[in-house]
């Protein structure tokens, strides 16, 4: 099944560029989402500003395999193209540079999961419904519409989310309410008001539990712990689920604030055997302490701080692997460190070529584990062995607070 969706995937691998003539700053996703059949449709709204003077087309990320219906800009209706797994449009006036265009692009489909599983109609349990996207890296446009490169944030999105009302709709950001449409759906609002690249983008669909705690961040200020649950593993996991906020202390005092304190942090279950660092809202398949200190480091280390492209995929993935590290030490002192680091270390010294990824046509190319997270993590290893420890976290505190963009 892993090879089918890889395969697939490849078939997107042109040398690509996206549009350098845009600068994406707002998406907002209005999906319908059924299950058995299964079937999407989208109307999304994307809000760009012109680079250029006498802008008069454009063109976003979208699979060919999903179909385009209409594209509105106001409400005149605009000519596209969708072809190469991208939509060219044509718009109806000519654009100065800064000048903000808003476009309403409206779809269907069944969309075909690539990567790691872009997004999935699946079940758990009793054939409960469990739909969920894994994006990263290229998958975004498997499913919505968007400018497929992690270098260019939006300032903020919207996320509703229409199903079953049977289900629960979860995404990034706090929710804004939940609407009945008196047809047996309800449509879950959420909103994100920090900056957030196309990947981290996500949705999760099934019958939840939901557990949740607080952050106690100061004195007298606390964020939402949120956990979506399978209901047949809710109880067994809250020992692990509890250690988030113990984690969330540690990072914090380690790196500094958690960086979406006005929002929330939280795990939504899903179907993978695997952890996905969707912003404010981890997507989980298993919950060992590696993987929940990995996906809440990466908070700081992929979601605040993003690189800029596929290349530099060791500045989430190595930063997120000694995140463990940090835990570990923490949790089993310098002993506990120290086993980590040298297991670490055996699969760094296997690893072919440089951190920097040569290659990213090739999926398991960036997400190698033995360069990309091991020896990405052992870097940080012996910065530190060379800086001694206070330095050493002063850097990273600074390298977090640091907002220039690179």
């Amino acid at each position: 099944e892993r090879d089918r969706h890889l395969n697939s995937f490849n078939k997107y691998l042109t040398e690509y560029r996206s549009d350098t003539n845009i600068n994406a700053t707002y998406y907002k996703l209005d999906l319908y989402i059924t299950y058995e059949p299964n079937f999407l449709t989208g109307a999304v709204t994307i809000n760009s500003t012109s680079r250029i003077n006498n802008l008069t087309n454009l063109f976003y990320d979208f699979s060919d395999n999903m179909t385009v219906d209409s594209i509105l800009y106001n409400q005149d209706l605009l000519a596209f193209n969708h072809t190469q797994n991208k939509i060219f449009i044509t718009l109806n006036n000519s654009f100065s540079a800064g000048q903000n265009i808003s476009l309403k692009i409206f779809y269907h489909g069944v969309p075909v999961p690539t990567g790691f599983g872009s997004f999935i109609f699946g079940s758990h349990g009793n054939n409960e419904p469990s739909i969920w996207t894994l994006s990263e890296p290229y998958g975004c446009i498997d499913w919505y519409p968007c400018k497929n490169t992690p270098s260019d944030k939006v300032d903020s999105s919207d996320v509703w989310l229409r199903c079953s009302d049977q289900l629960t709709a979860v995404s990034n950001g706090l929710p804004r309410g939940i609407e009945n449409n008196g047809d047996g759906t309800l449509t879950y609002k959420w909103h994100n008001s920090y900056p957030i690249a196309n990947y981290l983008i996500s949705l999760a669909i099934s019958n939840y539990a939901q557990y949740n705690f607080y952050f106690k961040y100061s004195v007298s200020d606390s964020m939402p712990v949120v956990n979506f649950i399978y209901p047949e593993n809710l109880e067994a996991l809250k020992p692990q689920l509890d250690k988030t906020d113990e984690m969330l202390e540690l990072f914090s005092n380690t790196y500094g604030p958690y960086p979406f304190l006005n929002e929330k942090y939280g795990h939504a279950e899903f179907g993978r055997n695997a952890g996905m660092e969707n912003q404010t809202i981890s997507s989980m398949g298993a919950f060992n302490d590696d993987i929940i200190a990995h996906e809440l480091t990466h908070q700081w280390f992929g979601d605040k701080i993003t690189c800029r492209n596929w290349e530099n995929i060791w500045l989430n993935e190595g930063f997120a692997t000694y995140g463990q590290a940090i835990f570990h030490e923490a949790a089993e002192g310098k002993s506990g460190y120290n086993n980590f680091i040298k297991n670490t270390m055996a699969n760094a010294k296997t690893a072919v070529g440089t951190i920097y990824v040569e290659d990213v046509n090739n999926i398991n190319e960036i997400f190698s584990g033995n360069r990309s997270y091991a020896k990405g993590c052992i870097v940080l290893h012996m910065l530190r062995g060379v800086t001694g420890d206070s330095v050493f976290f002063r850097i990273l505190r600074t390298y977090v607070a640091d907002t220039a963009v690179a």
